[in-house]
């Protein structure tokens, strides 16, 4: 990595807008700067909840793959994608998902519909310590239409997440009471119990979040 990359590495980490559209203005090819591991800029900008970054990125970028596409919600790249390649939908990121984990996680039900009406697995398991579903990325977007679409799309409710975790009990232990309702609603296990023996009320009681508690039967 050149002390250029590196400089746009460090404007993300540390929410330096101004540096980063200084140093994208003199070398608009920094906008392709990836990470060691191989993750671009402009996902590691919304891995960090700096979506402004990351349009600023993209804004450079003389393309998107179909991972950066289906997290910002762009369709017409993802549909020339699948129009190039129909298996596009299966690839996997450097750090280990896929174009419908990606749309989960940023909020974009439009793009988690298309992806699944092309064929995207709805149950499959990130290649990383986080294990995440679809479905699991769509409750840490607090997404409630994308996780209807995942759950519709016949997603398995109940399935962990690498800590151990299902999809309510990460609901429930966000305060997140909507999400709470419609993992319900779909048939999710209120009494199973996380690696530490607590059930979603538990959790959702131990964060302060008495009203989710509540709808769990606690």
């Amino acid at each position: 990595m050149t002390p250029d990359e590196q400089a746009i590495i460090y404007c993300i980490q540390n929410q330096d807008s101004s540096e980063l559209a200084s140093l994208l203005a003199a070398n608009p090819g920094l906008a392709d700067t990836r990470t060691d591991a191989g993750v671009s800029a402009l996902m590691l900008a919304l891995y960090t909840g700096q979506r402004h970054l990351a349009r600023s990125i993209a804004a450079h970028r003389m393309g998107l793959d179909i991972f950066e596409a289906s997290a910002l919600g762009v369709r017409a790249v993802i549909e020339r994608s699948l129009e190039m390649d129909p298996d596009a939908v299966m690839h996997i990121s450097a750090d280990g998902m896929s174009p419908l984990h990606f749309a989960a996680r940023f909020n974009q039900p439009d793009i988690c519909g298309l992806l699944l009406d092309r064929g995207a697995n709805p149950d499959f398991v990130s290649e990383n310590p986080l294990a995440f579903t679809p479905l699991h990325a769509a409750v840490a977007g607090a997404s409630l239409e994308s996780t209807e679409l995942i759950l519709d799309a016949g997603a398995s409710v109940d399935r962990r997440q690498g800590d151990g975790l299902t999809a309510l009990m990460a609901a429930a232990g966000t305060g997140q009471i909507e999400m709470v309702a419609l993992l319900l609603d779909h048939g999710a296990d209120s009494d199973a119990r996380s690696e530490q023996g607590l059930r979603a009320a538990e959790l959702a009681i131990d964060q302060g979040f008495d009203e989710v508690a509540d709808i769990l039967g606690a």
